[in-house]
């Protein structure tokens, strides 16, 4: 699939319906947006990002908040270190 689409003057570019309708894409989605080395623009469709290191992939939902599980692991760790210490 490649579409060939206009920047605005305030720098947006939209996804053509057709592409929106096949990959299933609604509004409101979120995407991260890197540039690589060569110039290429991606766009990765994301969920949400860890609260903490600002992660995208594995993450888990507590009270509303997205906290990633290399961020969680973290904090088991440390609580774990804690109770030992109060032993």
């Amino acid at each position: 699939m490649e579409f060939n689409k206009k920047m605005s003057k305030s720098g947006a570019v939209t996804l053509p319906s057709a592409m929106r309708r096949e990959l299933g894409l609604e509004k409101g989605e979120r995407f991260k947006i890197t540039v690589t080395d060569g110039g290429l623009i991606e766009l990765k469709r994301i969920e949400g990002e860890c609260i903490f290191c600002k992660a995208d992939n594995e993450l888990f939902t507590h009270a509303g908040r997205f906290v990633c599980n290399n961020c969680l692991q973290q904090m088991n760790q440390i609580k774990n270190e804690g109770s030992a210490n109060h032993e």
